[in-house]
């Protein structure tokens, strides 16, 4: 069946020399692995349209629960910052391989698709809070998927096994100290375009970005480790 629908790249894998297998989420089908031909053959390299976060325009061959063949594609809108500014090249990376770990394929689902395509279009155009960009977009994106809170707390830890508050250190790793927790929850309610009026040390950073992968990793089944995470976290050591 032909049809039409708009995807996020989320990685790819080149299947010969002009040809690859992208993985992506899809408006219509959830996450999707495409299988694209005549890249790099034509006058117009398009194998650029394939960066991690990018937004295509695409008809395929839609056959469930089979890698899918593009009739054709298109980028859906320009993204210059995205491709050419080194701090949000590297936050798409990171994000590309968080969504590809923990979104289920072929599990359609338009609001997530709406929400995760305007947090693209948001970071290609913001000039400030860009270190804070990805710790707000995992704490949306986990309330999204239902296993993070929306509450600050009274208690000195929130124990992320239990999904609630207590008075003393769990005896295992999954957990978050009250101030850290309660910044989440602030980063959880500020809209992307006003990050820049919070607060937040290099050091509070690294430690709620580090919980929130903690977060990732006890919630959703086989979450594999980012390997872009250090990358990230290199990037935006200063």
């Amino acid at each position: 069946m032909l049809t039409h629908t708009e995807a996020i790249v989320l990685n790819y894998t080149k299947y010969s020399d002009s040809s690859l297998i992208a993985h992506t989420l899809t408006s219509h089908y959830g996450r999707q692995s495409l299988m694209v031909h005549g890249i790099g053959k034509s006058k117009q390299n398009r194998l650029g349209f394939f960066q991690p976060l990018f937004l295509l325009d695409i008809h395929l061959y839609f056959k469930p629960g089979q890698i899918q063949k593009i009739k054709e594609f298109k980028l859906l809108i320009p993204l210059q910052e995205l491709s050419q500014n080194v701090y949000k090249n590297t936050i798409a990376l990171f994000l590309s391989e968080v969504l590809y770990r923990c979104v289920k394929e072929e599990f359609a689902d338009e609001q997530l698709f709406g929400f995760v395509k305007t947090s693209i279009l948001i970071l290609d155009e913001i000039k400030s809070g860009i270190p804070l960009f990805h710790i707000a977009f995992m704490v949306k994106l986990a309330r999204r998927l239902g296993f993070m809170t929306d509450e600050k707390i009274q208690k000195d830890y929130f124990d992320f096994k239990e999904g609630h508050e207590i008075d003393f250190k769990p005896p295992h790793d999954f957990y978050i100290g009250k101030e850290g927790h309660n910044i989440l929850i602030e980063l959880l309610h500020q809209p992307y375009t006003e990050l820049e009026n919070l607060s937040v040390t290099l050091i509070q950073r690294n430690y709620l970005l580090d919980a929130v992968v903690l977060l990732y990793e006890h919630q959703i089944l086989n979450f594999k480790a980012i390997k872009s995470y250090p990358v990230l976290k290199e990037v935006f050591s200063q």
